[in-house]
């Protein structure tokens, strides 16, 4: 807990030189040391921020490690498909192959009939 210092005899000494009746000027610097207590009650120590700065540190680990995992993941299946596509493609070599090499044979044939014949 933070601790600051106030003045409150010379607050209300300040307040009763300005005109206020010396009853009204202690209430009036009771009320606003209580209230400055108050606020600096509720205001973050280096402690507390340091816990915070912990669990943010442990946060960030844990979504880099799922991260991580998250691309490991995703590589393996981007591996799996590149290695999919290229035994589709090497099964489309082949069977163009052989569709070439029919093709080629019927028109050896078709040539070879069209000699005979003339």
């Amino acid at each position: 807990m933070a601790i600051v210092a106030f003045d409150t005899l010379r607050f209300s000494r300040n307040l009763a030189e300005a005109g206020l009746a010396p009853a009204q000027a202690d209430g009036i610097a009771a009320a606003t040391a209580g209230a400055l207590a108050e606020v600096v009650g509720q205001l973050a120590t280096r402690d507390d921020l340091a816990g915070q700065n912990l669990a943010l540190r442990a946060e960030i680990a844990s979504v880099r490690h799922e991260l991580r995992a998250e691309i490991a993941a995703l590589r393996q299946e981007t591996k799996a498909e590149i290695a999919g596509l290229r035994r589709d493609l090497a099964e489309l070599e082949l069977r163009m192959t052989i569709k070439l090499g029919t093709m080629m044979a019927g028109a050896v044939a078709l040539t070879a009939a069209l000699v005979r014949l003339l």
